[in-house]
């Protein structure tokens, strides 16, 4: 998920056009709007571990959602680490960038993780489902199939 002009650069590093480093910037490494998104996680995952210490300790479950919340915390530190140490060069920008991208997958897992499974089907909605499935595979969705697309030779 690179951007236009990361790949312009990538194109001019491949030895197309000499490569230009941009100049030094406060957002090299994370443009302005993913460092706030950043902050914003990490401001909301603080207050999430807050809430959670002041419930029951001994209780497994908050243990857990404690545990996955500061991994997950830890993992966005280790990317602001990351834009004060590294040196201002592309390969630790893709790093970074790629770091980034890992952090919002990881809060896809976080949820999947923390939310509660859903309540099972009741009675009538197993019905309907089970209907619906029938109707589906008696008269299929004739839009979705590619052969409809082809012409006959």
């Amino acid at each position: 998920m690179l951007r236009s002009a990361e790949l312009r650069m990538i194109s001019l590093h491949d030895g197309i056009i000499p490569y230009e480093r941009p100049p030094r910037t406060k957002y090299f490494f994370l443009n302005k709007f993913e460092t706030k998104v950043l902050h914003a996680k990490k401001e909301l995952i603080k207050g999430k571990i807050f809430q959670l210490e002041n419930q029951d300790g001994n209780d497994a479950l908050v243990q857990h959602k404690l545990e996955l919340y500061r991994t997950y915390l830890t993992q966005i530190r280790k990317v602001f680490r990351m834009q004060k140490k590294l040196e201002e060069t592309w390969q630790n920008r893709m790093k970074v960038v790629a770091a980034y991208l890992n952090i919002l997958a990881g809060e896809r897992k976080l949820i999947r993780a923390i939310a509660p499974p859903p309540p099972p089907l009741t009675k009538f909605q197993k019905l309907v489902s089970r209907v619906r499935n029938v109707i589906r595979s008696i008269f299929p969705n004739r839009r979705l199939r590619p052969s409809d697309n082809t012409q006959n030779i």
